[in-house]
């Protein structure tokens, strides 16, 4: 099991094709809530850092855990209502895996935050460097979408963005529904 772990983390950072096609097909779960809480874990540590205050530290790193797993779980289920509208094809395990295999990449995240540290030259570094890396994480989870749904490339482009421009519409909607209240009772 464990073997079968680092070769899909392997897999999905120097063959991506290859591990995307494996996992779509054979959905490691356990091994996908595994990655999420560690890259979740690992990323409280860099942005928060340990500090003087330990259980503070402790409950943030655990609540940010927590929440990186429900909000993974719920735009995995979000794609899977989209698909089910759309596609009509039911595969919420391949990308519930498949999308935290694609966050692989901020594992450099570290790297990178340290460079920025270093004098303008390292700074440059370091912020195209995250640009890179986001870039990187949207097409793994764009050939991801791709491969699950089996869509052609403007489609897997849409099912990508769709959430982000879903949250724009509900805080419009919201920030409206709000002023109005506001509105209402002044």
């Amino acid at each position: 099991m464990f073997s079968d772990f680092l070769n899909n983390v392997y897999g999905m950072l120097f063959e991506p094709k290859k591990t995307i096609e494996k996992l779509s097909e054979k959905p490691e779960v356990f091994q996908s809530v595994l990655l999420m809480i560690f890259i979740s874990f690992f990323l409280s540590i860099l942005f928060f850092g340990v500090g003087k205050n330990i259980f503070l530290f402790l409950f943030f790193s655990i609540w940010i855990c927590f929440s990186s797993v429900v909000w993974w779980m719920l735009l995995a289920a979000f794609y899977e209502l989209v698909a089910n509208i759309f596609v009509q094809k039911s595969k919420y395990k391949s990308v519930l895996c498949l999308l935290s295999f694609c966050l692989l990449p901020w594992i450099f995240m570290a790297p990178l935050e340290l460079l920025k540290n270093a004098g303008v030259c390292g700074s440059f570094i370091g912020i195209y460097g995250e640009l890179a890396l986001w870039i990187w994480t949207g097409e793994l989870m764009f050939f991801s979408l791709k491969k699950v749904y089996e869509l052609k490339a403007l489609r897997a482009f849409l099912f990508l963005i769709l959430p982000f421009i879903a949250g724009v519409v509900s805080l419009n909607l919201f920030i409206s529904f709000i002023v109005n209240i506001v509105k209402i009772f002044s």
